[in-house]
């Protein structure tokens, strides 16, 4: 019986399921009726987005981001977008600068000169572009700080060259160090300070 039962079960299942079923096309609009949009439920595809649908466009400035890079810039340049990430980029070059300069000594001569000039080469390059559409090019468009880049790579200098002189010994009894890390403190303070109370920019 329990055999039965289920053999009979399944195929009153499989036709409900067939296409010859009414359960089947109950999605399917009825003849002669208006031609109405169905529920999403019988559709696994995704539905194209409406025209009419706004999208909010990607975010290009960098304001809210208490890094060295963007710090400068809204004090040093308010007026202009922060766009992708130069203030950390030249962080790590900065970094990478001070450990060619304070471990120079220590490597193949060439080597390090070779290593220094690739980095001056490349920062070079990079800041005279963005200074010269900056100032000189009359391309429409948003106009992109450059300031982010100097502050970048003056914090990774400061830190760089603090870490790699002292990189077998304590770093925290180093005096150099603290000195760093109250310079950098008090300046967010007084970017915060300045951005909320004597910043030019619209808010």
């Amino acid at each position: 019986m329990a055999c039965g039962a289920t053999l009979k079960r399944s195929m009153e299942f499989e036709a409900l399921l067939g296409p010859q079923s009414p359960k089947r096309r109950r999605c399917s609009p009825l003849a002669g009726a208006a031609a109405t949009p169905s529920p999403q439920r019988c559709s696994l595809r995704p539905q194209p987005e409406s025209p009419a649908t706004p999208v909010s466009p990607p975010a290009t400035s960098g304001e809210h981001r208490l890094t060295p890079g963007s710090l400068a810039s809204s004090i040093f340049d308010p007026y202009s977008a922060l766009v992708g990430a130069s203030g950390g980029v030249y962080a790590l070059i900065g970094g990478y600068f001070m450990n060619a300069v304070v471990n120079f000594r220590e490597m193949i001569p060439l080597l390090g000169v070779f290593r220094i000039t690739v980095i001056v080469l490349i920062v070079g390059t990079d800041v005279g572009f963005a200074l010269y559409r900056r100032f000189l090019s009359d391309a429409a468009g948003i106009r992109v700080s450059f300031v982010a880049h100097i502050g970048g790579g003056i914090a990774g200098m400061t830190i760089g060259y603090v870490f790699f002189s002292n990189y077998n010994q304590k770093l925290l009894r180093d005096p150099r160090f603290w000195f760093c890390i109250v310079g950098y403190i008090i300046f967010l303070l007084f970017a915060v300070f300045f951005n909320i109370f004597l910043s030019p920019a619209p808010r």
